[in-house]
């Protein structure tokens, strides 16, 4: 590999869990030392200065180089809604694995787009088919933990700032979207999904 590569590593709601650039010559490995507990985790492999990006700004700061980092920027710990895209974006790569394994390809994704305030439209994959999904709402991202009801305990990757259940929709075959009007106060907001039964919750979305 010839270009220089910045490795990323995010948890199941899109923040972010550590970052290395520059490991050995211009090529990044990353440990499990910032890795708290068994879960899903995303990888995010860029060419050097295309940056992730929070809603505060970048997850992690540009320097130091050669040191693996948990998140450190403006916009820590996250969740992921943007790359800074400021520099080419690199060839072909090769990832080598030790202690872990694959999960379900894209694992249980949402995403939004549209105009708000207007019409805005919620897709979403890798939910599990013909069960129903709760749209969750809240005007910032933390760790919050639902107190009681079938998915007690569960943490999800939005804070309490008018935190509430926006609505309840099946996942068809696993797969599929729907349209909604946004009002201004929906702008600039967080979503995530959360599947009844099972309680696998998404990433977190950003509203336009």
């Amino acid at each position: 590999m010839s270009w220089d590569t910045q490795l990323f590593l995010f948890d199941a709601n899109g923040n972010g869990v550590a970052h290395m650039d520059d490991a050995c010559s211009l090529q990044s490995a990353l440990t499990n030392q910032f890795v708290s507990q068994p879960g899903v985790y995303f990888i995010g492999i860029a060419a050097y200065n295309n940056d992730p990006e929070g809603p505060n700004g970048l997850i992690w700061n540009n320097t130091p180089f050669n040191v693996e980092r948990a998140p450190d920027g403006p916009g820590a710990p996250g969740p992921l809604i943007n790359w800074s895209a400021s520099a080419p974006t690199g060839g072909a790569y090769s990832l080598t694995l030790a202690g872990c394994s694959f999960g379900n390809a894209g694992g249980y994704f949402c995403s939004i787009s549209g105009t708000c305030p207007g019409t805005v439209t919620l897709r979403w994959s890798g939910a599990q088919p013909n069960r129903q999904q709760g749209i969750v709402f809240a005007s910032n991202t933390g760790n919050y933990t639902i107190p009681g009801g079938p998915c007690q305990g569960t943490q999800l990757g939005l804070g309490t700032q008018n935190l509430r259940l926006y609505n309840t929709i099946p996942t068809g075959n696993g797969s599929g979207s729907v349209n909604a009007q946004a009002g201004t106060a929906a702008c600039r907001g967080y979503v995530q999904l959360i599947q009844v039964p099972g309680c696998q919750t998404s990433n977190v979305a950003q509203v336009p």
